[in-house]
């Protein structure tokens, strides 16, 4: 099982200085908060970014104002410098809940949606590169936004696993909305690279994101395919 919330990027999330300990309210209206991470006690939750495999922890607590009883994620700083966030991206939080020989195991995901407003207009010719190191605390896995751009102006915003269109099922407020995956690994490769967007970037919904990185390797498209088919018959 998944459980997923969204939160839109704002100035205040990225912090004004460099001491500012960035965080981000839970959205109550999407998630309950004591349900998804548990009692906020002030103590560190981990949550692995999708694309480079690495784990952060976040102090995870309540604000005590009498008027705002916000629960809050913290210390994002270093985070949204790693993945280069923007004001108006959207953070994907995910909650991978599952059964290994009957004990229940939970882990966390997170994922920084590229807003299309943010893309540059550059030449069409223009060679995309995709994950250039820099090394700041870890490494940086760059990546690019024409390239996501290109792959989603090819393929389209249907999943190519399962096919759905995430807008027919919740409306507006999905519209555009898609992760899209490297066929290999970011964090594989380990050099600066060429990408090809049509070729080596395809859209997929957030639920087979999650099962496709759940197994190390991860699936391939054909495989995570099969597995759907099979589960149906």
């Amino acid at each position: 099982m998944t459980l997923t919330f969204t939160k839109k990027i704002t100035k205040s999330n990225l912090g004004k200085a460099d001491m500012h300990h960035c965080y981000i309210t839970i959205p109550k209206r999407q998630v309950d908060p004591n349900n998804f991470f548990g009692k906020p006690n002030g103590k560190k939750r981990t949550i692995i970014d999708k694309l480079t495999g690495i784990p952060f922890e976040f102090t995870y607590s309540q604000n005590q104002s009498k008027k705002n009883k916000e629960h809050r994620l913290s210390s994002f700083l270093t985070y949204f410098r790693l993945v280069n966030a923007q004001v108006g991206d959207i953070l994907c939080v995910e909650k991978l809940i599952e059964n290994v020989k009957g004990k229940q195991k939970v882990k966390f995901y997170m994922s920084i949606i590229d807003n299309d407003s943010y893309f540059d207009n550059g030449e069409d010719n223009v060679e995309l590169y995709e994950g250039a190191k820099k090394i700041i605390i870890v490494n940086k896995y760059e990546r690019s936004r024409k390239a996501r751009k290109k792959c989603l102006e090819y393929h389209g915003y249907n999943c190519k696993i399962c096919n759905i269109l995430l807008e027919d099922k919740y409306g507006d407020i999905a519209s555009k909305y898609i992760h899209v995956h490297h066929l290999t690994k970011v964090a594989d490769i380990g050099k600066e690279y060429i990408i090809n967007p049509i070729q080596d970037l395809v859209p997929i919904c957030p639920n087979c994101h999650s099962m496709i990185h759940k197994l190390n390797p991860m699936l391939s498209i054909e495989e995570l395919k099969s597995r759907i088919i099979e589960n149906e018959i």
